[in-house]
């Protein structure tokens, strides 16, 4: 090899280390953005995470809200609902009581024992 292929290879070379070593820096940068962001995503999951435990917490208190507004349309409408279901109102059991003296006192005129 003469001085001047040398001198040519040398300097190829040298081009091709500078090239390999802007790839080289290229690559940490891209690595370090990619673990930015690998970072900011945990964070945002981490947050996601705190949010649906509160909006499930917030579920569960409006479902507790709706079934007492559902109880007390009930009773407006004339029903009492407890465990064991459907009871009369104090309304109702008037009405009952009234139509039973109104049978005895029905007996009582006929004179049926």
């Amino acid at each position: 090899m003469t001085d001047e292929e040398l001198k040519q290879l040398i300097e190829s070379n040298a081009k091709a280390i500078a090239a390999a070593a802007e790839e080289r820096r290229e690559m940490r940068e891209s690595i370090a953005e990619l673990r930015q962001s690998t970072s900011e995503l945990r964070q945002s999951t981490s947050e996601l995470r705190q949010s649906t435990g509160d909006l499930r917490a917030t579920i569960a208190d409006l479902r507790d809200i709706s079934v007492g507004h559902e109880r007390r349309i009930s009773r407006v409408e004339g029903k009492e609902i407890d465990a064991w279901g459907d009871r009369l109102t104090l309304a109702e059991k008037l009405q009952v009581l009234e139509a039973r003296v109104k049978r005895l006192e029905a007996r009582d005129d006929n004179g049926t024992p």
